[in-house]
């Protein structure tokens, strides 16, 4: 039919045309719902409910624009900018525009950021901020992990902890951290991200008070005919991309 028409054939079906109608009803420019839902479907398993859904969330993190800008991405977060903010939108950043079309978005999603939001990361960032093992994460708790990973004012960091906690109760529950990850997937990269420096900084601290215990401390013994003495010998030290095309 291409041919007799003149006309180039694209992988487009008839469910980029109703996300395209989504997209206008969302105040979106229509080219926004253009995804080759075929394609991403097969090689994602993201159906149409659910790219719906996430087109719906993209219009609200870029607040009716085509695309994701790197301080929207850091607003819907409720993040500063940061070399880790940044290193996360650019995983996104297929094309490299510093920007992240609805397409980008959803591919970014389920390749690095949903893969990585399960219950396994879940619980260790939990434990990573409930440091004492109490069950619950207090305010300052959140805070100093928040203020040393991304640099976060105090005022900030509050906001964030009152939308965790959501009874109120001055502490986060595991059950209200789990809900909060899972609301916000691209948060899970970020943790990820600051467990693997912790956990790094604590392996080199760990090797260089064993690289300094090592130090060789040898005894030789001086022998004269009148005197004994024993002289002191220090050794010396010893962009995740999937590919679719």
């Amino acid at each position: 039919m291409s041919q007799c028409l003149t006309v180039p054939a694209t992988d487009h079906t008839l469910e980029d045309c109703h996300l395209m109608m989504y997209a206008h009803q969302l105040h979106l420019p229509m080219a926004s719902g253009i995804v080759e839902f075929r394609k991403l479907n097969k090689k994602l398993g993201v159906n149409f409910d659910k790219m719906k859904t996430l087109l719906n969330k993209f219009s609200t993190i870029t607040k009716k624009t085509e695309h994701i800008t790197l301080q929207q991405f850091s607003d819907y977060l409720d993040l500063p900018v940061s070399d880790a903010l940044y290193e996360v939108f650019y995983l996104y950043d297929r094309d490299g525009s510093n920007s992240i079309d609805f397409r980008e978005y959803l591919i970014g999603l389920s390749l690095i950021s949903e893969p990585a939001n399960n219950d396994a990361t879940i619980q260790m960032t939990f434990k990573l901020f409930d440091s004492e093992n109490k069950g619950y994460i207090s305010e300052p708790q959140l805070n100093q992990i928040l203020h040393t990973a991304f640099d976060m004012h105090a005022v900030d960091i509050k906001n964030i902890f009152q939308q965790i906690d959501t009874d109120d109760s001055g502490h986060i529950t595991f059950s209200e951290f789990k809900a909060y990850a899972q609301k916000k997937p691209e948060l899970a990269r970020l943790f990820l991200a600051y467990q693997t420096k912790t956990t790094r900084e604590e392996d080199e601290a760990e090797t260089e008070t064993e690289d300094m215990t090592a130090q060789t401390i040898s005894p030789i013994d001086t022998t004269s005919t009148s005197t004994s003495s024993n002289s002191i010998v220090i050794g010396p030290r010893t962009r995740l991309k999937g590919k679719i095309e």
